[in-house]
């Protein structure tokens, strides 16, 4: 349907029309009060809403219509003529200033009512378009959480920086890897944390990435909250818009496991072809004495004596020969867990006397002093005799091997409550501290320099280790750095039967233990020192014998004894000097120490109160007055006056 000004058009002229209608309606309803002069008053009303409601075709319709019903229901009464005319001028007239001006304001109203709309429209569409903004702002606000939740929850160390490579985030992982606040890791701060070796390396290879704008890695170490400084992988990226750099991101990994296994591995393979290439040499050693033996025997000229020793030479390499395949074998074992031991109650000390024959020939051929000091009581080990005999043959010839000729080894057993304790000591080469942490480790040798090439395969502590784990003990190595001897410490425990029997003896018996003192003699007479040592075990003490001076320090301080018996006159160093330094010792140990001097002296009774002696006796010593010394040092009452 057609419309007018915006409205319909049946409509517009309808109310046109009914406003007409209305208009002379009322004009007959208030026709004794408007009079004759003026029939057209009312329809100008009409007209002015036509023209509100409908615009100007309406109301020009509204006003001929409404001055022809007018003229011809009221013409009648109306003047004639010139008059009007006049009022039909004038009703015209103001007709159209109604349907002008009324036409211009419906104009203007209806531009306004479009710009209201239309700004009501824009106003709407503002709405919608930052309702959406907002929308789009939260999730992007929820997303930049969920990615910050993500960047802190992950186990790595996370950064950016800006185009001239200074740091301006780090995330959570970073602050609690280092222990440090955020503000001071920004910019340069996280450089503090790097080590001081390494700073530069980092600082100038990032310099050199930021100007041509590469990725990089870098291997560093960093100081972890804790104090110590961890191997870290450290990658970046640069962040390119167009050409322009607008900074790096990058991150950081804690590599320190992965290199230290790395580390590992390399030395398990070095120690590998160091252990197949000395294997090779050993196996190879024997050759050539049995090629030549087997030369002698095929001579038809050889004598018997050459036979012999041609016989014995092949006997001993292939000895030689047979040990070293049946430690490989052990080896083997060991790595499959195959090794395994028959255990039965054992005398400690008859593995050790099998095992010192078994090392005699080896210690001899380097010109050692060899001194055992055994428990005066034999001790019972639940023991597989022949591998515990293997045990201590190994620790005593390598302390022969790794021993300059004419050192001294010393083998100092002892029994300390449940277990029994086995030294084996040298004044050998002695062991690194780089190396006594991994000294029972398969395939790790002492020393590898070409004159001890022959020293060992570097499996025989790894067997030694298991051996005595396999016996319910362990294995300690101790020494004071290169060139100061080293010290091999066995423990195992007593046998069962012996442990459980203890509580069960008679009051007696554990009274007689109680007044048992712990004696060591030191005399280079071995005669004189066995004389003392049968006369003190019959009175039931535990009695140990050594004859040079060194040895006498040494089991002072490894067997800790009550008394010290010591010759003054021995054939090394003096029994004073060694008096002092029994004195010097720090370890809080202080025995009763009785100087045996040859003649009785009043000189050499205070140079021995001097050197620290208790006691002074003279050669040869009166069993009646040691008897009496060792009875008032068990009571507590000797006096500290010689």
């Amino acid at each position: 349907m057609q419309s007018v000004d915006g409205q319909p058009w049946l409509r517009s002229y309808g109310v046109a029309m009914v406003a007409v209608v209305v208009a002379i309606t009322l004009r007959f309803a208030l026709g004794p009060l408007l009079g004759s002069e003026h029939p057209h008053t009312l329809t100008l009303g009409a007209v002015v809403l036509a023209v509100r409601y409908g615009g100007r075709g309406p109301g020009i319709a509204a006003a001929a219509v409404g001055w022809l019903a007018a003229h011809v229901l009221f013409a009648g009464d109306a003047p004639t003529g010139t008059m009007q005319g006049v009022a039909a001028g004038m009703y015209g007239l103001s007709a159209a200033a109604i349907i002008g001006v009324g036409g211009a304001l419906r104009r203007s109203m209806g531009k306004a009512e479009r710009d209201a709309r239309r700004v009501a429209e824009q106003v709407r569409d503002l709405e919608r378009e930052v309702a959406e903004r907002r929308a789009n702002q939260r999730a992007t606000l929820e997303r930049c959480e969920r990615l910050q939740r993500l960047v802190d929850t992950v186990p790595t160390l996370l950064w950016t920086s800006d185009a001239r490579g200074k740091c301006t985030f780090v995330n959570d992982e970073w602050l609690s890897f280092t222990g440090l606040g955020r503000d001071a890791l920004l910019g340069d701060g996280w450089l503090q944390s790097i080590h001081a070796d390494d700073r530069e390396h980092v600082v100038d290879t990032l310099a050199s990435a930021t100007e041509h704008r590469q990725p990089f890695v870098l291997l560093y170490r960093m100081r972890h909250r804790d104090g110590t400084y961890r191997r870290m992988t450290h990658r970046g990226r640069p962040c390119l818009l167009g050409d322009e750099l607008t900074g790096y991101t990058g991150s950081l990994a804690d590599v320190t496991e992965e290199k230290v296994a790395e580390e590992a591995l390399r030395e398990a393979d070095r120690r590998k072809d160091e252990f197949l290439a000395t294997l090779a040499h050993e196996l190879r050693n024997p050759l050539a004495p049995i090629s030549n033996a087997v030369q002698i025997l095929q001579a038809p000229d050889a004598s018997e004596a050459m036979r012999e020793s041609a016989c014995g030479m092949i006997d001993r390499q292939v000895r030689q020969l047979t040990r070293l395949v049946d430690d490989l074998l052990d080896v083997s074992r060991i790595a499959l867990g195959r090794l395994l031991v028959e255990t039965k109650e054992t005398t400690l000390g008859e593995v050790i006397e099998t095992a010192v024959d078994a090392s005699r020939p080896v210690i001899e051929a380097l010109h050692h002093t060899l001194s055992i000091v055994l428990p005066t009581e034999p001790v019972q080990v639940e023991a597989d005799s022949t591998r515990l005999t293997q045990v201590f043959v190994n620790l005593l010839n390598n302390a022969a091997k790794y021993t300059p000729s004419g050192g001294r080894i010393s083998l100092i057993a002892a029994r300390e409550g449940e277990t029994v304790v086995v030294r084996v000591k040298d004044t050998g080469i002695g062991i690194s501290p780089e190396v006594l942490p991994r000294i029972f480790d398969i395939f790790v040798r002492v020393d590898h320099s070409a004159q001890r090439a022959q020293a060992g395969l570097g499996i025989g502590l790894a067997l030694v280790r298991h051996l005595v784990e396999l016996h319910g003990g362990h294995i300690e190595a101790r020494s004071e750095g290169p060139g100061r001897g080293s010290e091999f410490i066995v423990t195992l425990p007593v046998a069962r039967s012996v442990a459980a029997a203890a509580p069960a003896e008679a009051p007696e018996a554990e009274r007689a233990r109680e007044r048992a003192l712990r004696i060591l003699i030191v005399d280079d007479n071995a005669e004189a020192a066995e004389s003392l040592r049968v006369f003190l075990r019959a009175a039931g003490h535990e009695t140990y014998i050594v004859h040079d001076s060194s040895q006498a320090i040494e089991a002072s301080t490894q067997l800790h004894p009550d008394i010290v018996i010591l010759d003054v006159g021995l054939s090394s160093v003096d029994g004073y000097e060694v008096a002092r330094a029994i004195r010097a010792r720090g370890d809080g140990h202080r025995p009763r120490i009785i100087a045996v001097a040859g003649r009785a002296h009043e000189k050499n009774e205070r140079r021995a109160g001097e050197a620290g002696f208790d006691k002074h006796l003279t050669k040869p010593v009166d069993p009646v007055v040691l008897t009496r010394l060792v009875e008032q040092a068990d009571a507590g009452r000797w006096s500290r006056r010689i």
